[in-house]
């Protein structure tokens, strides 16, 4: 399949550029910079790749090592919120797509809304909203 293929060349990259999973994205030089920034745009899209190949852990994994490098990538944390949505996680699915829509995300708007509602009918299903009678 296309993702397939897509997924074994960025699988290569993100080999080729190891050795920054150790940085954080300040205080460093110029070219380590630029390694983190490699490392997270091919991070990115490989978690594109598995979401759309139902890989949900492994699009998770990527994410969260983007994020670990560089916290306001927005692609990350909609793909994170995405997958975690699709693995039932919806709390953290809209702890995501909620900080990404503060971050500028505006693709993440309406999942927001979703998992805001669904979190919502969930709540009220498990009986949270109920009080005893006195």
């Amino acid at each position: 399949s296309r993702y397939g293929s897509a997924l074994e060349a960025l699988t290569e990259a993100t080999s080729m550029v190891r050795g920054s999973e150790e940085l954080s994205a300040s205080s460093v030089d110029r070219a380590t910079k630029e390694a983190v920034e490699l490392r997270c745009v091919v991070l990115c899209n490989r978690a594109a790749c598995l979401l759309r190949l139902g890989a949900y852990e492994r699009c998770v994994a990527d994410c969260d090592e983007a994020l670990a490098l560089d916290g306001s990538r927005v692609k990350a944390l909609y793909r994170r919120a995405r997958a975690r949505d699709e693995l039932d996680e919806l709390e953290l699915a809209f702890a995501d797509a909620s900080r990404c829509v503060r971050l500028g995300g505006t693709e993440a708007v309406e999942l927001a809304r979703s998992l805001k509602a669904r979190l919502a009918q969930k709540l009220e299903a498990s009986g949270a909203f109920e009080t005893e009678a006195e």
